[in-house]
């Protein structure tokens, strides 16, 4: 489900909120996946002032 909403997002520019795992407290960004690194398992997240790469092992949660 996570790799489907991930894909929708890329596929379609549709915004997303991701829940990282932090060992501290859990971290939501919002944002448009742009690209999806399957050899190094991560994803690149254009947020409103930033992007950030993710590592998908760390995806907790996706919602649209």
């Amino acid at each position: 489900l996570i790799d489907q909403v991930l894909a929708y997002s890329k596929r379609y520019w549709e915004q997303i909120t991701i829940t990282q795992f932090e060992p501290v407290q859990n971290i939501k960004l919002r944002g448009v996946v742009m690209a999806i690194d399957k050899q190094l398992r991560r994803i690149n997240l254009q947020t409103d002032d930033d992007y950030d790469w993710i590592k998908i092992d760390d995806v907790i949660q996706v919602t649209t």
